[in-house]
């Protein structure tokens, strides 16, 4: 599983990677943009997903610059009732696991400010 995560295994050559090396001036749709998919998800099994924010900041240490976000109103009855959230479906019960949409965004924001030289961030809001 290490070697997945590794810059061996990496598609681009890290040291071109780097901020500068890119004159980026043409359309969006012309550059290769690293993304990812259930970017909030820990651990995933069928009976027992875990959500975690700081999930966002790992993907974006690996260079990862579209975010998905399934965002959904959070269940009337919990403490984020009306709020937005994320989940894989929509919170109907305690038994759906979510994370408040406020804490992945500051997540992201901390990055961003941490790194104020780095590529654009896109949000996939689904």
């Amino acid at each position: 599983f290490n070697y997945l995560l590794s810059d061996s295994n990496d598609l681009m050559d890290p040291r071109k990677g780097k901020i500068g090396a890119d004159d980026m001036d043409q359309p969006l749709s012309h550059y290769w943009i690293m993304t990812s998919h259930d970017t909030y998800l820990n651990c995933w099994n069928r009976d027992h997903p875990v959500l975690d924010d700081q999930m966002y900041l790992a993907a974006l240490h690996r260079g990862v610059r579209c975010l998905e976000l399934d965002v959904w109103d959070g269940y009337v009855g919990s403490e984020f009732a009306g709020e937005p959230v994320i989940a894989r479906a929509e919170p109907s019960s305690e038994e759906v696991p979510f994370l408040s949409l406020k804490i992945a965004l500051k997540a992201i924001r901390e990055f961003l400010l941490a790194n104020n030289k780095c590529y654009p961030i896109i949000l996939n809001i689904e």
